[in-house]
């Protein structure tokens, strides 16, 4: 049958054209999003703060290869990278210069570190003697120091100074209270009347939200006759928890010290660690004060720390409840 070959051969061609079809639509796709998934990876390597990121912008030897959409994409991402890192370069020269003129040294070795850091001055520096003083901010800058404590988020509320008639109730002494219970609470009151409580904390920062709204609610609790109170300012920091729960004091290698693991009670204990530290940087003959040096001994699962300290903290609000 004639009409039958003519069928068999259209049906023929069919196929392979939807075969072609489905091979160029492979080779477009893969041409568009390669590129577009290199932009972002190098998008979120600036944005995590790698300003030297830059993408190749002929990386065939040949534009023709890449849309021009995608190209003057790749052209507008390195030029955002390149004035960000002129930007930073500028404002660490900015800062070195400010540093020295107004002779701050916390300003001056800030701006140093960074510029370290961040390629500005290439030439290191040399101590005789250095203090690692990073507590729950230690990272891995020494191996295995940030495994000896646990960092944990404490947080802070405060509230807007408080009327007259509230203020002499509450510690208008200038006394400061802490509770009994196992995740305490305390607070005072600042030179403005403002009440201020910290407490709770949380092995994540993102965790800290709830533990703010829960440390407002304790201030509504306790001061009913108030009404409503308006709060001023949240905030957090790190404190380093250690096993122990006594600060650590470690000779890391010769001229390398550090002392860390001041579970929260940092005003006083990191205070006295720094008279301790500085008589051993003088090599005073007769210290104020004897510390013993301790060998780091890293925590086991260190990795779960956020884990436990989660499960920890359920725990003893358990235990708190059942106590009253």
């Amino acid at each position: 049958d004639p009409l039958a070959g003519t069928y068999q051969w259209m049906l023929l061609g069919a196929l392979v054209s939807i075969v072609v079809s489905v091979l160029v639509a492979l080779r477009l796709s893969r041409s568009l999003a390669h590129p577009v998934i290199e932009v972002a990876a190098a998008a979120h390597k600036i944005a995590d703060g790698h300003l030297d990121t830059r993408l190749d912008s002929d990386p065939a030897g040949s534009k023709s290869r890449r849309p021009d959409e995608v190209t003057e994409l790749v052209v507008a991402v390195n030029t955002m990278a390149e004035g960000l890192e002129r930007s930073r370069g500028l404002e660490l020269q900015f800062l070195l210069s400010v540093s020295h003129d107004l002779r701050t040294p916390m300003t001056s070795i800030r701006g140093y570190a960074e510029a370290l850091v961040d390629g500005t001055i290439s030439e290191p520096i040399q101590a005789g003697k250095v203090i690692l003083a990073t507590n729950g901010y230690t990272d891995g800058l020494w191996p295995k120091l940030e495994h000896t404590v646990v960092p944990v988020f404490s947080v802070q509320v405060a509230t807007a100074p408080l009327g007259e008639n509230i203020r002499g109730k509450v510690l208008g002494g200038g006394e400061v209270l802490s509770d009994t219970h196992r995740v305490l609470w305390y607070f005072r009151q600042d030179g403005h009347g403002r009440l201020l409580m910290g407490g709770g904390g949380s092995a994540y920062e993102s965790g800290a939200v709830k533990v703010y709204e829960g440390l407002r609610q304790r201030i509504h609790s306790l001061l009913p006759e108030a009404g409503e109170i308006e709060f001023e300012y949240a905030w957090n920091g790190k404190v380093a928890i250690t096993p122990d729960h006594y600060p650590h004091l470690h000779e890391l290698a010769p001229g390398l010290l550090a002392g860390l693991g001041f579970n929260g009670r940092g005003v006083a204990m990191a205070t006295m660690m720094g008279k301790i530290l500085a008589d051993r940087v003088l090599e005073t003959a007769q210290p104020e004060f004897e510390f013993p040096n301790m060998t780091p001994r890293p925590l086991p699962l260190h990795f779960m720390r956020g884990v436990a300290v989660t499960a920890t903290r359920a725990y003893y609000r358990f235990r708190d409840a059942l106590d009253g």
